[in-house]
């Protein structure tokens, strides 16, 4: 009877060993195939000016960043609430150069990897851009905020003599008038 409890214990420890070492490989195997993927993405929660490059290399990160860049519009608000448009493809604006991208993905060592799920990273990075100025002066040029008919030129509050009723006080009018130097 005891042989047959300690063939049991025997197979019983086998077979935990077997599993153990089963669950260790796979879990080794998916570590270090996590290692070798996040030499080439980025970590989980890597944001770069709240665009989320999670899992991109540096040249899917590069090419959204310039979509990014190369969509950009201003928007334009003027008073009287009227709003005119300002689009990157108006004014040639476009990523310079993707060199800040590789870096930040350089900095990121692969095999701490594990660490982007307990604190995610979000940058903020100053990147180069650049436009046409000559298709920024044209596009300027046709703003109706900046077309001579449609200024109203701004006037200050002053007293006025009514008969009868004495001094009022007329408003000001803030008028449309932009100081372009400032403007461009």
């Amino acid at each position: 009877y005891n042989s047959i409890i300690e063939e049991r214990m025997k197979k019983k420890k086998k077979l935990i060993l077997i599993l153990s070492f089963t669950f260790f490989s796979i879990l080794l195997m998916i570590l270090i195939g996590s290692s070798v993927y996040f030499q080439s993405h980025f970590y989980r929660g890597t944001v770069i000016n709240e665009i989320d490059l999670t899992n991109k290399t540096v040249v899917e990160a590069a090419l959204e960043l310039s979509s990014e860049v190369e969509s950009y519009t201003l928007e334009i608000v003027e008073r009287g609430d009227k709003k005119e448009m300002l689009k990157a493809s108006d004014i040639g604006l476009r990523l310079i150069s993707d060199d800040i991208i590789l870096k930040l993905k350089e900095e990121q060592n692969a095999q701490y990897w594990l660490s982007s799920f307990i604190t995610p990273r979000e940058t903020n990075l100053e990147i180069d851009i650049t436009f046409d100025e000559r298709l920024l002066n044209d596009k300027m040029s046709t703003l109706t905020c900046l077309q001579s008919e449609n200024v109203i030129e701004p006037k200050s509050a002053y007293l006025e003599y009514v008969d009868g009723s004495g001094y009022h006080i007329v408003s000001e009018i803030p008028g449309s008038k932009i100081k372009e130097d400032l403007f461009y």
